[in-house]
């Protein structure tokens, strides 16, 4: 079985018959309020929303939006199915159905290990978490993909005896353990009352606690490194929090990599063939890049067609600031940008509303490109609700 990570806690296990996708988040924003960081390179995306994939089975692990890309699983093509866990909650299971995926594609699985194309598949609850969020056994020949997502907690003697079990069972040899370790919520960093300084301990601490659980629940069951990932998200409010002083992403990373146990972060392209990891060292553009990319080429293109003299314009995003000579650049955080490219809202909310920034040559007028921006951003929306400006 041949794993690759897509970005935060979407994987690919790749067999000879058979692709599955683990908890997609490539184009949706996730509580309005996160985005993804970084994005998914464009090669292990074409794999999976290109017209001639073979993309066969999609596995939520658990509802929350950074798990669950509800405009991603609305494009799915009829023969995909869904796999879900069986929970006493009918809330994910409509959810996907809102997507337009039909009551015959969706497979619930509950911890009898289940055939699904050339996998065996079974979900369990921890319990220390909540009873909503499920760890996924995945196995292909030798092969057993431990997708825990959220569930870093310790595992309890139950959860442990039963991946055991699963492993002595099925003849397995190649465990992966895949968990997140990372900054999963708005504590401590938007909470006002709390100290820079004591922000930055608590987080440290929590970082330090889940590589712990980490490791402990390596040695229970008998692994000697694991994977790190569910961790590849950004705040889009992060830059308005003036008073921190530091970075909390870099923090996560460098406690990752100096903790006394092997973890490995994944990142998007990296791989595991048969249990053995392979780092990505090609740089790849990314969804986002891409997208912005296909962004600018049709404007281009709208704007040639109409035979005005205007200067190029570029969409870029926030992290991407940079002065300009003779070029307008429009800029805006990711998680307006992906609902622009989506289609959920247009470039006026830039050019209008405000909500980026617009960086021109100082003493220019740029009405031609004002005007232009503005009659092209409803083509472009009515198109990007059905190609998400992707374009493959």
């Amino acid at each position: 079985m041949k794993i690759s990570h897509v970005n935060h806690s979407s994987i690919l296990c790749e067999t000879e018959n058979d692709l599955l996708l683990t908890d997609p988040w490539l184009v949706s924003n996730a509580f309005q309020g996160w985005s993804q960081f970084p994005s998914p390179n464009i090669n292990e995306v074409k794999k999976i929303i290109s017209k001639d994939n073979n993309l066969s089975f999609v596995l939520l692990s658990h509802a929350h939006d950074d798990h669950v890309d509800d405009i991603f699983l609305s494009k799915l093509k009829d023969n995909v199915k869904v796999i879900i866990p069986k929970t006493n909650n009918l809330g994910l299971k409509k959810r996907v159905s809102n997507t337009g995926i039909k009551e015959e594609n969706i497979i619930i699985i509950d911890n009898n290990k289940v055939k699904v194309g050339d996998f065996y598949i079974s979900a369990i609850s921890n319990g220390t978490l909540s009873d909503e969020d499920f760890i996924f056994l995945i196995s292909n020949k030798n092969n057993l993909v431990i997708h825990a997502n959220d569930n870093w907690h310790l595992y309890n003697y139950q959860t442990i005896e039963y991946i055991k079990s699963f492993i002595k069972n099925n003849s397995l040899s190649n465990i992966i353990l895949l968990s997140q370790i990372g900054i999963a919520d708005s504590f401590p960093l938007f909470y006002e009352r709390i100290k820079p300084k004591d922000k930055k301990k608590i987080i440290e601490n929590k970082i330090k606690k889940m590589c712990t659980a980490f490791k402990n629940n390596c040695i229970e069951l008998g692994i000697d490194e694991g994977y790190a990932y569910a961790n590849q998200s950004r705040f889009s409010k992060l830059n308005n929090l003036k008073e921190i002083n530091f970075n909390p992403y870099k923090i996560k990373d460098e406690i990752i990599q100096s903790f006394e146990f092997k973890i490995i972060q994944l990142m998007p392209s990296d791989k595991i063939i048969n249990g053995k990891f392979i780092k990505n060292h090609s740089p790849q553009e990314s969804l986002l890049e891409h997208r912005l990319n296909n962004l600018e080429n049709q404007f281009k293109n709208y704007s040639i067609k109409k035979n005005l003299q205007i200067l190029p314009v570029k969409f870029k995003s926030m992290a991407e600031n940079r002065q300009t000579a003779n070029e307008i650049i429009l800029y805006a955080e990711d998680n307006i940008w992906n609902e622009i490219l989506s289609g959920l809202i247009n470039l006026e909310t830039i050019i209008t509303g405000g909500n980026g920034y617009i960086n021109k040559p100082l003493n220019y007028n740029m009405k031609n490109e004002y005007l232009l921006l503005s009659k092209w951003a409803y083509i472009n929306q009515n198109q990007a609700k059905n190609d998400l400006n992707i374009n493959l």
